[in-house]
């Protein structure tokens, strides 16, 4: 996969080679649709095994007696949705644009986050600014961002806690802050944080920001966060009002 780096050095030669651009575009173009090919040729034979196993363990209930029956359900299922996130990595800049109301759409997902944060002890609050304006991208893309953010920010917290969701706007840009009190990001591992494949959760893909981030970028907007151990951390998501 590309990294963040890469894909800042490629758009630095661009700049200094204008004339190459439709070649790496469209070595680039070539390199997703392989890796896009390669994941959805993976994904149907699993997602057959999968209902495979699903079929025997209703048919012949015993095997859940089986020592390793349910890891190999859990490892089978961990490869489903590795492959679907480097998918949605892969298609992260690709996006369908219309007119969005954030407001609107951050309301209805902490309204839907409500009862998983109150099953860990946790509230969540939400408060925007008067007059924000409509942004232009992509909803489901935009909205797969923010579900991902506030899964961390619920994720982040061992105890009780909070997580505090703010819409504001300038001139220029709408910005979206999530914060939680949860354990924060140490220090030796921000530098990693929105790279792919490094994740520093136990179950992690650690695609789940790298996904965030291209997404953001493809918005031509900003992810950036702010963290300290042991008081928590912020996420901050600016999208160009166009």
């Amino acid at each position: 996969m590309i990294s963040t780096n890469t894909k800042s050095q490629i758009e630095q030669l661009t700049k200094k080679f204008p004339e190459a651009k439709p070649v790496i575009n469209a070595l680039s173009d070539d390199y997703i649709f392989m890796l896009s090919k390669m994941s959805h040729e993976i994904r149907n034979p699993l997602t057959l095994i999968y209902s495979s196993l699903q079929l025997i363990q209703s048919q012949h209930p015993e095997v859940k007696e089986f020592k390793y029956w349910n890891e190999i359900l859990l490892d089978v299922e961990y490869l489903r949705k590795l492959l679907s996130d480097m998918s949605s990595f892969n298609k992260g800049d690709k996006l369908t644009v219309t007119t969005i109301d954030i407001k609107e759409m951050l309301s209805f997902l902490v309204t839907s986050n409500e009862a998983k944060c109150f099953q860990i002890n946790t509230s969540i609050l939400f408060h925007a600014e008067p007059n924000i304006p409509i942004v232009i991208g992509d909803s489901t893309k935009l909205k797969q961002v923010f579900i991902n953010l506030l899964k961390n920010a619920c994720e982040a917290i061992d105890e009780k806690g909070i997580v505090c969701v703010d819409l504001s706007a300038t001139d220029e840009y709408v910005e979206i802050n999530i914060a939680d009190n949860g354990r924060g990001i140490p220090k030796e591992h921000a530098k990693d944080i929105f790279s792919p494949f490094v994740s520093f959760k136990e179950s992690g893909s650690g695609l789940g920001l790298a996904i965030s981030k291209r997404i953001i970028d493809a918005h031509d907007g900003l992810i950036t966060f702010t963290s300290e151990e042991g008081k928590g951390t912020t996420f901050t998501v600016k999208l160009p009002i166009l």
